[in-house]
């Protein structure tokens, strides 16, 4: 094979990704500016809230919204690019010089296939880092009330605030059929981040917003404590359900951290549903994008008169939104537990897959 093929496969890479590019300048500028709209709705009246600390939350955030988005700018990038060489009767010289559909549209399988790699190894763990201090700084704007939980392998870590201060609790693990937390310690600080006491025990039980101690030890000080002879009460608005609400969401989480932070999950005995949903969508996500060129290609590339353009841009925005919409709703069953969250991304990725793979085929043979 003579290099000349290869000359035109560079050609058409640098195609699709200048349109790329475009695409994504003008869709994150969109989404930006409705971002925008939105933090000024929800600071509005909170005069410490400035124009600059509102930008610095969108350019956090923006890219794990344009992570969302990808399926439609790779879709929009490949339609529009093949739409242009179509134009320019580009698409008309290369086939003549005997390149078949397909090895048109590998260039752009290529360039998918490694922006994929791209994506999943340096821009999903730089946008989780950026959306967790989004999340940071939203909690810290508007909703300075809400508790903190972390888990790390020594166990979970959460903060609540009560009537006489606030108090630190650290349990080794967390039961959810019987609403108990085994080895637990609660750090007890007054109004004024002062330290007042601690208590220890084996296991507590929540029960109508009350923690139940078994037996706990109380220390003021390092010198000095004792063991209770019965059961402790403690009037703290805590339920595992309000905690399951403060774990770190899973877009906050870079993708090859994820196995790890749902085996803690699920040692503690927390819901990981919400987590596998995103560990297995970022595993089918090449695929899903690999799915969007063949869709865009079998578009744009059975235009035959001009005249027919509106006609096969609306066919084409109307396809890449109901396959769009069909994702969220696998999505949404796998969330809800109707699906397994694997069954939930394999079903959804590998029906546009395999649908696009047989449109192009049936290109490649008109």
């Amino acid at each position: 094979m003579t290099t000349y093929p290869w000359v035109i496969w560079k050609y058409l890479a640098k195609n699709f990704i200048s349109w790329f590019l475009s695409v994504s300048i003008v869709l994150s500028s969109i989404v930006s500016v409705f971002e925008i709209v939105e933090l000024f709705r929800r600071g509005s009246g909170k005069s410490y809230i400035s124009f600059i600390l509102i930008l610095k939350m969108v350019f956090l955030k923006l890219p794990v919204v344009m992570e969302q988005i990808f399926p439609l700018i790779i879709f929009f990038s490949c339609f529009l690019c093949f739409r242009s060489l179509n134009q320019k009767l580009e698409l008309v010289t290369i086939r003549a010089s005997g390149l078949s559909m397909i090895q048109i549209v590998l260039p752009f399988l290529g360039v998918i296939v490694a922006f994929s790699a791209l994506y999943l190894l340096i821009l999903n763990p730089l946008a989780s880092s950026m959306f967790s201090r989004f999340e940071h700084l939203e909690n810290k704007l508007f909703k300075p009330q809400q508790d903190t939980l972390s888990i790390v392998k020594s166990g979970l870590w959460f903060k609540k605030k009560y009537d006489k201060g606030q108090v630190i609790i650290h349990s080794k693990k967390a039961l959810k059929e019987t609403l108990a937390l085994k080895d637990i310690t609660l750090y007890f600080f007054d109004k004024d981040n002062k330290f007042s006491k601690r208590l220890d025990s084996p296991e507590a039980f929540i029960k109508e917003n009350k923690l139940i101690l078994k037996k706990p030890w109380i220390a003021k000080n390092k010198q000095w404590s004792e063991q209770e002879q019965k059961d402790k009460t403690l009037t703290i608005a805590l339920s595992l359900l309000s905690l399951e609400k403060n774990v770190k969401s899973p877009k906050s989480i870079p993708f090859y951290k994820l196995p790890q932070f749902i085996n803690s999950m699920e040692e503690m005995g927390f819901s990981v549903i919400a987590h596998r949903v995103h560990w297995y969508r970022l595993l089918g996500s090449p695929f899903l994008y690999l799915a969007m060129v063949l869709w865009a290609s079998f578009f744009s590339l059975r235009w035959q008169r001009q005249e027919k353009a509106i006609k096969e841009i609306g066919f084409s925005c109307i396809a890449v939104f109901s396959l769009y919409i069909l994702s969220e709703v696998m999505r949404s069953l796998g969330l809800s537990g109707a699906l397994s969250p694997g069954w939930s991304v394999i079903l959804s990725v590998g029906l546009i897959f395999f649908s696009g793979c047989s449109f192009l085929l049936h290109l490649q043979e008109r």
